[in-house]
């Protein structure tokens, strides 16, 4: 009597099994056997042999079709992904049919402008679609008949924007074991956009979908209107994040936060709630540096100079380096500025209110009841802000001291 083949072992994959494989293929069979029929230590080359030959396997024929194996936890996950997405379809089908807008985050209170909801919603959806054709097509082969499409970005727009501006009556809930039903190619009146940013997928030309339904992969020109706008968003916001990186000096560093370029670039990368860092978009750890410390420099200026510009970049203006260490001399204009760097004025901060706090317990401010009287601040310095006076008392440095340093 022929034992029988341990749990995933073939022609196949015996072949092609590493060492520690074929070590627990010889285990479970001594276990099956009740006795040590086989050994489970040697090289890849005998614990293969030693297997062929006691479950009598020709390892020079491989069957041409694989057999049916148990399913494995791979496979289960992709099954339960497909029936999400099939989930997702056939819940925007009734949200269609009820006359309502459907949207992929049900608590959108986060959602301060219409820029971050037209560009977080669409594009989360489609990641995460992409992400499960790609996994299905991975896991099913030729038998799912998905083929990758040169579909233009205003496509994959219109299939995963709001269904308000399109025609759903077709769509159905996805089915990977009906028949394939091919979907119009590209379309021939535009080119793919120049625009492709990080988060462009690929529309499959084929997909599996429920008969007689069809999910119909078109846009009207109102929606292409609206993907070229996103496009250029994006395109936008791209450039800035370049921007952020190659500013000169504290006027263009102000004029990112007045623009809105730094508010932007938090609403797309940043935290959906204050506080809560697990929902942040996963490239946020890139830009929040970048973002905090422009939001920082912001509120000196509004907060601690009263949005004086003027006083503002005066107090912060630097004297010119020596001529030797200055880049493009021959380039360089009389009116050129020089501030102090953004990050020292911002890292300066913590040591300016330690300055003053140990100023503010000194006796001369004192009142009669022996608390901090504001009325004899305000005597001594008048309407001086807080890093004019710390550079009055000889506080102000934008390096750490020794102290500071060995602390």
């Amino acid at each position: 009597m022929v034992p029988t083949l341990p749990e995933g072992m073939s022609v196949q994959t015996l072949t092609t099994a590493k060492g520690t494989q074929l070590k627990f293929w010889s285990v479970k069979t001594n276990e099956a056997a009740e006795k040590k029929v086989l050994k489970i230590s040697g090289s890849v080359g005998d614990l293969r042999a030693a297997l062929a030959e006691y479950y009598g396997l020709d390892l020079t024929i491989i069957p041409r079709v694989n057999p049916v194996t148990a399913p494995t936890i791979d496979d289960t996950i992709r099954d339960r992904q497909w029936a999400d997405l099939e989930a997702l379809g056939v819940e925007w089908r009734e949200t269609v049919k009820a006359g309502l807008n459907y949207f992929m985050a049900q608590n959108h209170r986060h959602l301060q402008t219409q820029f971050y909801r037209r560009l977080r919603a669409p594009l989360w959806m489609k990641e995460r679609m992409s992400t499960l054709l790609i996994t299905r097509i991975q896991s099913s082969g030729p038998n799912l008949m998905i083929a990758a499409s040169n579909t233009p970005p205003h496509t994959i727009h219109s299939t995963f924007h709001p269904p308000a501006q399109h025609n759903h009556s077709n769509i159905s809930g996805i089915n990977p074991q009906s028949p394939h039903i091919v979907s119009p190619g590209p379309s021939n009146e535009r080119g793919p956009s120049k625009s492709q940013h990080p988060h462009t997928v690929a529309v499959p030309s084929t997909i599996n979908l429920s008969a007689p339904s069809s999910l119909t992969i078109s846009s009207a020109s109102g929606s292409r209107n609206d993907s070229q706008r996103e496009a250029a968003m994006l395109d936008d916001l791209s450039a800035s994040i370049e921007g952020l990186e190659r500013c000169e000096g504290l006027r263009d560093l102000i004029q990112q936060v007045e623009s809105g370029t730094v508010q932007a670039i938090r609403d797309r990368y940043g935290p959906s709630e204050p506080g809560r860092r697990g929902t942040a978009h996963e490239s946020w750890p890139k830009y929040a540096n970048l973002v905090s410390k422009r939001e920082r420099l912001y509120r000196v200026l509004t907060q601690d100079f009263g949005g004086d510009k003027d006083k503002f970049f005066s107090f912060f203006t630097a004297p010119p380096p020596p001529r030797k260490k200055r880049k493009h001399i021959e380039t360089e204009s009389a009116s050129s500025e020089y501030f102090r760097s953004f990050r020292r004025i911002v890292e300066a901060v913590p040591w300016r209110d330690t300055d003053l706090a140990a100023e503010r317990r000194k006796d001369q401010y004192q009142g009669p009841d022996g608390a901090f009287s504001e009325e004899l601040w305000t005597a001594r310095w008048n309407t001086m802000n807080c890093w004019e006076v710390w550079r009055a008392i000889g506080g102000e440095r934008y390096v750490k001291n020794k102290a500071e340093t060995s602390s």
